[in-house]
């Protein structure tokens, strides 16, 4: 299994490869990616039931099917080249991790620690989906983090799935904002106003 680290540096190099693409090649990059994911449905959906310990295979399968195809119609000739870079010319965002699936609260210690002590981070977005993931697993590893570091860091919170609610209440504790059925637009918002100090 990697380590935080080691997935950091490899979302490194892959956004140094696409750091100057074209749209159209990054459409082809996002068309390649959902059609990976469609075309091994099977594999992932067993992979998926078999970590989460939860649900059917065949509903892990239509899924992964239909989730791709979803996720390719939404961004097939969206603008999306240099959205990162206008973001950080704004100073709003200096860091995205994407964990994956099978998220453990050791990993997600780990990767909260990474950004906690990044001194140009002055705020935090978590985003949580679990599906594969357990929410209060990776509730616990933010929290172990925030609490050992001893940090006030601003932390915003979506994070709805699996152990949502138990997730929460350690959020709660902590005195993150959080949406917990809104939209990721929303808490995106939620973390603008507190830069903005609404």
């Amino acid at each position: 299994m990697s380590t935080v680290e080691e997935l950091v540096a490899r979302s490194r190099e892959a956004q140094k490869q696409f750091e100057f693409a074209t749209q159209e090649q990054a459409d082809a990059a996002a068309r390649a990616v959902c059609k990976a994911v469609y075309d091994n449905q099977e594999m992932l959906g067993k992979m998926a039931a078999e970590e989460s310990r939860m649900g059917d295979v065949n509903d892990k399968i239509a899924k992964c099917r239909n989730k791709s195809a979803l996720i390719w119609e939404s961004l097939k000739g969206k603008k999306s080249v240099g959205v990162i870079r206008r973001i950080e010319e704004k100073r709003t965002v200096n860091n995205f991790l994407d964990l994956g699936g099978g998220v453990t609260a050791e990993k997600t210690y780990q990767a909260m620690k990474i950004l906690l002590q990044n001194e140009k981070t002055d705020y935090v977005f978590v985003n949580v989906f679990g599906g594969i993931n357990n929410c209060a697993d990776m509730a616990e590893g933010i929290s172990r983090a925030y609490t050992e570091l001893k940090s006030t860091k601003p932390v915003v919170v979506k994070s709805r799935g699996f152990n949502q609610e138990q997730g929460w209440a350690i959020y709660e504790k902590l005195g993150f904002e959080q949406t917990k059925y809104g939209t990721t637009d929303e808490a995106a918002m939620k973390l603008l106003k507190l830069k903005e100090g609404k």
